[in-house]
């Protein structure tokens, strides 16, 4: 089946939409992270504890790992 084909229910398709806002919301510090990251350490990436938030409304804890 081709990926045009495939029937993406709703509740997939707003959950997919909330995560690229998320993802634009904090480009900023991310792009800064991984820019930082690439230039000490190399190619990499960054992960994000979605699960934690130590100070509400202050964001999530990542790091970058080569």
């Amino acid at each position: 089946m081709t990926p045009e084909n495939q029937h993406i229910p709703g509740w997939a398709r707003r959950e997919r939409q909330a995560d690229l806002g998320w993802l634009a919301e904090n480009l900023d510090a991310f792009w800064t992270a991984a820019t930082t990251g690439f230039e000490d350490a190399g190619r990499g990436a960054i992960v994000v504890d979605t699960t934690l938030e130590p100070i509400p409304g202050k964001g999530n804890p990542f790091a970058y790992f080569s």
